[in-house]
């Protein structure tokens, strides 16, 4: 599944020039937490999130709003961003930028990963320098509960699904010092034997009941004794 699957389209969008309040009571009557930021030629110049809502001067802070103890280690030109973060009146004073943006094209997995390691909720979709559409975390969700899981296939030849089995343990990094005898009876995996910690024996299970055909995994893995590792 791409990102184009599951993309918002007909993105409502700020412009760099309308007031922080404006934009504010759209996010609010649209009922979402960010709106990408446009200059007067459409052109995608940044994103307005609730969190760059957060802290302003209208909402009490004033000029005695307390600072983050890390914000006084630094000097003037830092205290002036955050100035103009909590006072300015224009979208472009307080939006953030640069935006980190995603293609149409690209796998879910992609979108995901990008969302977590950017800490940022949501990603504007371009297609070159064209805007097509905006994707959330929450879309990644909702795409994830609408997946129907896998029928196991009742005619799955256990030889093949203990073959598969076989080959994950000894070539998966994750299951690293793992020793297992595999026995697989109409589908059913029994997997014996010695696991380095538990996290392995969990992640053998993951792993294994990902293979076609499987209709249950039954870990019976014990953790190697202490005195293996002395």
């Amino acid at each position: 599944m791409k990102v184009q699957d599951i993309m918002q389209t007909g993105v409502c969008c700020a412009r760099v020039d309308e007031t922080v309040i404006d934009a504010a009571r759209r996010m609010a009557e649209r009922r979402v937490s960010g709106l990408p930021v446009v200059d007067a030629a459409g052109k995608l110049v940044g994103i307005l999130s609730e969190g760059d809502l957060i802290g302003r001067a209208e909402l009490g802070g004033g000029e005695q709003r307390s600072r983050s103890w890390w914000l006084d280690l630094f000097g003037a030109r830092e205290k002036a961003a955050d100035y103009v973060k909590s006072h300015g009146k224009r979208v472009g004073d307080v939006m953030s930028k640069p935006v980190q943006t995603i293609a149409p094209d690209v796998d879910l997995s992609a979108a995901a990963m990008k969302l977590e390691t950017q800490g940022v909720k949501r990603l504007p979709v371009m297609d070159g320098d064209r805007l097509v559409g905006i994707i959330s975390r929450a879309d990644i969700v909702r795409a994830f509960a609408s997946l129907q899981p896998k029928a196991a296939d009742a005619h799955a030849d256990d030889a093949a699904i203990r073959k598969a089995a076989r080959a994950l343990i000894d070539e998966t990094q994750a299951l690293s010092g793992l020793q297992a005898t595999v026995i697989v009876k109409q589908g059913v995996v029994e997997l014996w034997g010695l696991a380095p910690s538990a996290d392995v024996m969990q992640a053998a299970r993951v792993a294994v009941e990902g293979i076609a055909g499987v209709r249950r995994v039954d870990a019976k893995l014990t953790l190697f004794p202490s005195a293996y590792y002395a």
